[in-house]
């Protein structure tokens, strides 16, 4: 007769405290970064990744950056996909809202668990990157965005990439990354008139806005204004 074998880590999880687990699971960076199969996310038919060619990027200081071809999502990651709903419920407001206050460790894992990363600053930068006749309506963008709104409401870049300034802010592979650190000394005076002399382009205010406002989160800042999205 042979035996009867009981495992000793019961696989089996109750519907009811799925998204607890994935919730407390994206916390845990760490286990996820070395262990990506520990944490799994159920991607939704509404996750979609752009291929962006390769290219070059002239930063706001320094040298041009050359980017290599990758993909990166169409749209910034919801509240719907963050959770892992399949079929988003009562309980979620807005479910196709932008996912926000989430941490830069958090917001990784995520993105780890899909099999993909962060965009990394120069990816982002460049692929976000607009016409400088388009300035101005970057800077009214930013002053009418909201983080409630349907990711679908975002504008579409000539990448087929949507919402990238009239949404909500971006987490970036560096925690605190900010255009500066591109530049091969990484140490550019950010201060009044200092951030303009030797700037590219010092007309390119929503550039500055940027990297004045990455230079002030850490790995743990959570804002109601700040999302993600990933790349592979």
């Amino acid at each position: 007769m042979s035996a009867h074998v009981i495992p000793s880590r019961p696989r089996v999880i109750p519907s009811g405290a799925r998204d607890l687990l994935l919730v407390l699971g994206v916390v845990a960076s760490v286990c996820a970064h070395s262990s990506p199969s520990l944490l799994r996310v159920n991607s939704t038919p509404t996750v979609r990744m752009v291929k962006v060619p390769a290219g070059t990027l002239r930063p706001l200081y320094g040298a041009a950056v050359n980017v290599s071809a990758f993909s990166i999502d169409r749209d910034a990651v919801t509240r719907a996909d963050y959770l892992g709903w399949k079929t988003p419920g009562a309980k979620l407001a807005n479910p196709r809202a932008p996912m926000t206050g989430v941490s830069w460790s958090e917001a990784r894992s995520y993105c780890v668990a899909r099999g993909a990363r962060l965009p990394s600053l120069a990816e982002w930068e460049y692929v976000a990157a607009v016409d400088p006749a388009a300035v101005a309506d970057i800077i009214a963008d930013y002053t009418t965005r909201t983080s409630n709104a349907s990711v679908e409401t975002g504008s579409v870049n000539k990448y087929g990439v949507r919402g990238l300034h009239d949404l909500v802010w971006e987490w970036v592979g560096d925690p605190n990354g900010r255009i500066v650190a591109m530049h091969e000394h990484g140490a550019h005076d950010l201060s009044c008139a200092g951030a303009a002399m030797g700037a590219a382009d010092p007309r390119d205010y929503p550039a500055f806005l940027r990297s004045a406002f990455r230079s002030g989160l850490t790995e743990s800042t959570r804002l109601p204004s700040l999302g993600f999205r990933c790349a592979a």
